[in-house]
């Protein structure tokens, strides 16, 4: 930059920034600047918006090697924080999401099946059409399918080239895989899973958000938007697209009518009751501040607007927020409740509001924009026709020049439309007109006819697959935005899961291992004696209903189709850091049985044919024996496990109704059946024996299994485990079918959602034991279990690994934290060391096996609890050695600022995680009290004491073991 203000000769320049306006040279700084080039494209894409009198867009940017997507509605979506190579950059920014699926991403066939992307041929070697040796690209299949002309092509296009790089991949699939493919459906497919994905993306920023693409217009530009944008707008429903003239520099014609901008802005933190009377004159301060930013750099204030005004608000004890745009007179709280209620379908009005943020902007005129005319002056002419891919079948459509073309001409798909750097393709049931300034408008005259589909089930498999994750991984979206426990909300102690009509797990998000074997459990027992029916949820933690421990409670939704056919069920389950139970956190070490662990729901109807029954559980939360701490926070979490359930159903119906109820059934079944093969082939290879093994919990308790593998069966078989355990650390058959599931996944390492297929060809021999205790309706006649979902757990795994020899052991505990007062209560489980394989060393400081959740923010947690973290540090070398080192575990001190009841639920304290063949022992863990006088006490593995303001803990997690001894393999 102080080159090129040296070059201009000390003229002035302002420098674009990512929130889409200018700055000037002295203010500018690096920070700024960083998706500048995106936000110009939107900025670009919603004047051409304006310019055609449509106020909503979605802006879809597909480049060579990207999709960029943003929503406008008559006004930017902002957003102020981002995350960029794990690095916090607070800093205003257009909300821009991006997708690795572009023009030049790679699509191929590996041990996952088919993929497009992430990874992208770039400029050099480039497309295999550029003829420089490059791989199938996303430009290749739309080359080969005859979705752009190559004599129209700004660059010579090698259409052999492209064709050979298909019939490799071609010829890369197995056998058995393709007898129902031919190369042109594979090619097509390959097409669906780049438009699913970037589909998926603009869900992202308007579905998940409460905005429905159907009301906005899409405007497609880069050198690929064209080509993607109607069937993309078909997914979506959406039924307009603008496509602009140089669709390919539409981010140098947003830099042409971008405006200088300032923020003002303040942290509020207060909630709106407090604050409403105060509100005006803070909005009016800012304002100042913003107005007198752009006079400051010479601008006349009389020519200075007041663009938005932006209110960051959300229900107290939320962590995400929503933006509201304000203007004075407006009622700031009933907005807030319309957006809620839109976005998540319920509002809790027993919670307050909170103002988090409020930001001003100020920004200069906008260049006034001539209005683009579309009025029709006849059909246009082509200049020749093309084979092209449609509907499953081959045909001649006609191919127009775009700078033939003249204002007010229109032409109906399917057709193309092509310039030198850019091309539109017209799909069946779509009709394009020329405005006068050169714009394409699109619009969708009918609904495309029933495809006739020549991919076979090979390649649906991999669509219907990417829809459902996504299913699952928008209801998580759902249930981490919505929840007010940070024990949900920042570390993500939840799971998501879709299972099919007869309680089997199908697929699931990539949450926490020992929910998600355990859900298909819960369901199934739940059917036995609660039938479901539309509009109903039924809600339980207990144990004997495939419950794993009182805190992880668990929602059921059945999803019908609208034709009334039951699709499946939509299922959650959510870590509630307070259930009630003799001390707080619900989860202490000393309990003498199930009722003093906390609050026992039994299989209950949340919702009975859509009617909330919210008011039995408050009853329930609020008058047992150890009632809840907190049954309020109980109950909205409840609500947020609800609103994911609701938005689980609805895109399952969705589903349905695009592509019948029999077709989803028919995936799902497919998806089982998908595990069970892959399992087979992998049990083939392993060699037939009794692979048997034992584990001792810190107290001795023994852990014992023979898994027998022969022709005939595969079987895990628990006799001789301990008949049942004194304290918390019994099980439940559903932890074990976690376990077992869990470990079948990592056996047969393929990249598969994990669901019950695997366990098609599995016998399971459960004794009465420790594992599988017996439970009454009497919830002090029942064992406590709160230790056995946590760490019985982690040493099964522990177990089974070491049976199957696998890997070195990785710490084997979740060294659960839990501390509280009638006031509070946190819980938390803490990462550790990763038993190295015979491929690599173990991780350090990671969560692993049935854990997968996020620690806390240290801000978070010290803001939120009375509590200091000194120190959270990688505990060096102890991890175990060998050929493979295990990974190293972490060091975590706490210092508390009020009185707390602190509990510790923690193993491999007495002896440290196996190594395997040789590989060394990882080091065991340790707790340490270090009271107020500065004496020291060794805390045992599982205990609870009082701790006092000033005292501390320090922990310190096991080291995984290691693979292998160098020295004996020499």
């Amino acid at each position: 930059l102080d080159g090129l203000e040296s070059a201009l000769s000390g003229g002035d320049f302002s420098i674009m920034t990512s929130a889409g306006g200018f700055v000037s040279r002295r203010d500018y700084r690096a920070k700024d600047s960083l998706f500048s080039g995106p936000a110009g494209g939107v900025v670009g894409a919603s004047t051409i918006a304006h310019q055609c009198g449509e106020g909503r867009t979605i802006a879809f940017d597909m480049g060579g090697t990207s999709t960029d997507v943003a929503r406008y509605h008559h006004g930017f979506d902002y957003q102020f924080e981002q995350r960029i190579s794990g690095v916090r950059l607070m800093s205003p920014s257009l909300r821009i999401e991006t997708v690795a699926a572009g023009g030049g991403s790679i699509c191929g066939y590996g041990a996952d099946g088919f993929f497009v992307g992430p990874h992208s041929a770039g400029a050099s070697p480039g497309p295999a059409s550029y003829g420089a040796g490059g791989p199938l690209t996303i430009t290749d299949v739309n080359l080969l399918l005859g979705r752009m002309d190559p004599g129209l092509f700004g660059i010579p296009a090698r259409i052999d080239a492209a064709r050979q790089a298909a019939d490799c991949v071609y010829q890369s699939i197995p056998r058995e895989r393709i007898s129902d493919l031919k190369i042109d459906a594979m090619l097509q497919g390959l097409l669906d899973i780049a438009n699913e994905r970037m589909a998926d993306t603009i869900r992202g920023i308007s579905v998940r958000e409460g905005y429905d693409p159907k009301e906005y217009a899409m405007t497609a530009f880069g050198g690929a938007g064209g080509q993607h944008a109607c069937r993309i707008a078909e997914i979506l429903g959406a039924q307009r697209i603008l496509f602009p003239a140089d669709a390919g520099l539409l981010s140098a014609f947003g830099l042409q009518h971008a405006r200088m901008e300032r923020f003002a802005q303040s942290e509020v933190l207060k909630c709106w009751d407090a604050l409403e009377p105060q509100f005006d004159t803070l909005v009016k301060r800012l304002e100042e501040q913003a107005v007198q930013a752009l006079s400051d750099e010479g601008f006349e204030k009389d020519k200075i607007l007041l663009a938005r005004r932006i209110v960051q608000v959300r229900i107290h004890g939320q962590e995400c927020s929503e933006s509201i745009d304000w203007s004075p007179g407006q009622d700031l709280a009933a907005m807030f409740r319309s957006r809620y209620l839109n976005v998540y379908g319920y509002y809790p009005a027993e919670k307050p509001i909170e103002i988090v943020t409020l930001r001003v902007i100020a920004a200069t005129e906008k260049i006034p924009l001539k209005k683009e005319n579309f009025s029709y002056q006849g059909k246009a002419q082509s200049v020749r026709t093309i084979q092209s891919y449609v509907q499953s079948e081959w045909q001649q459509i006609p191919v127009f020049r775009r700078e033939d073309l003249a204002a007010g001409e229109f032409m109906k798909g399917p057709a193309l439309v092509q310039d030198a750097f850019s091309t539109m393709c017209i799909d069946l049931g779509w009709k394009a007109i020329v405005g006068d300034m050169g714009t394409l408008r699109l619009e969708r005259i009918c609904a495309s006819p029933p495809e006739k589909r020549s991919d076979g089930p090979s390649m649906q498999f991999e669509l219907f697959t990417q829809r459902f994750f996504s299913l699952v991984k928008e209801s998580g979206f759902m249930l981490e935005r919505v929840s007010i426990s940070t024990n949900v909300k920042e570390r993500l102690d939840f799971s998501c899961a879709l299972l099919d009509a007869e309680g089997a797990l199908i697929v699931n998000a990539p949450h926490i291992p020992v929910h998600l074997g355990a859900i298909g459990l819960c369901v199934r027992k739940l059917l036995e004696e609660y039938p479901m029916n539309e509009g109903d949820m039924v809600v339980t933690n207990h144990p004997a209903y495939g419950g794993s421990h009182l805190p992880d409670v668990t929602v059921v939704s059945p999803a019908f189709a609208t034709s009334g056919e039951l699709l499946g069920y939509v299922a959650n389950r959510a870590h509630h850091a307070e259930i009630g139970g003799i001390r707080p956190g619900s989860m202490p070490p000393d309990a003498r049985h199930l009722g003093e662990e906390g609050v026992v729901i039994p299989p209950t109807y949340l919702y009975r044919r859509g009617e909330a029954r919210f008011e039995a559980l408050e009853v329930l939360l609020s008058h047992s024996t150890y009632p809840s701490r907190n049954p309020k926070d109980n109950l909205a979490d409840l609500q947020a496990q609800a609103a994911a359930n609701r938005k689980g159903i609805q895109t399952l119906a969705r589903l349905a109704d695009a592509n019948g109820a029999q077709t989803v059934k028919n995936h799902m079944i497919a998806l089982k059946e998908h595990a069970a093969q892959l399992l087979a082939k992998r049990l083939k290879v392993l060699e037939y024996g009794n692979y048997k093994a034992e584990e001792s919990l810190d107290d001795g308790t023994l852990l014992k299994v023979c898994i027998h593998h022969s022709k005939q069966r595969f079987q895990f078989d628990f006799t001789g485990t301990k008949l049942s355990h004194e304290g918390n650390l019994n099980a439940t058959p559903a932890i074990v079918n976690s376990v077992i599931l869990y470990v079948l996944r990592l056996l047969v390492s393929d990249s598969i959602p994990m669901n019950e297929g695997l366990l098609q060809q599995v016998e399971v021999v459960l004794p009465r034991c420790l594992l599988n205790p017996p439970f009454s309706a009497d919830p002090e006649h029942c064992p406590p279990v709160v230790g056995g979902n946590v760490e019985t757990s982690q040493r099964l795994v522990d177990l089974l690994l070491k049976a199957l020899r696998l890997a070195g052991c990785s710490q084997g505990t979740m060294n659960n934290v839990i501390f509280g007062n009638e006031s509070v209560s946190y819980y938390e489980t803490v990462c550790g060391g990763v038993g190295a394989t015979n491929e690599h060393s173990g991780a350090h400081a990671i969560h692993s096996h049935m854990t997968n959740t996020a620690i806390t923010d240290p801000e978070i947690l010290e803001m939120r609890y009375p509590v200091r973290l000194h120190r959270f540090a990688i505990r060096k070398g102890s991890g175990g050695k060998g050929d493979y080192s295990g990974g190293d575990g972490i060091v975590r001190e706490f210092e508390f600022l009020a009185p707390v009841s602190l509990s510790l639920l923690t193993q491999h304290r007495v002896e440290g995680p196996y190594g395997m063949l040789g590989g060394h022992p990882g080091q065991t863990g340790r707790q340490q009290w270090i009271k107020k006088d500065g004496r020291t006490q060794e805390l045992d593995s599982i205990c609870g004491v009082e701790i006092s303001p000033g005292e501390r803990l320090i922990l310190e997690t096991p080291g995984g073991g290691g693979y292998g001894n160098a020295k004996e393999n020499t």
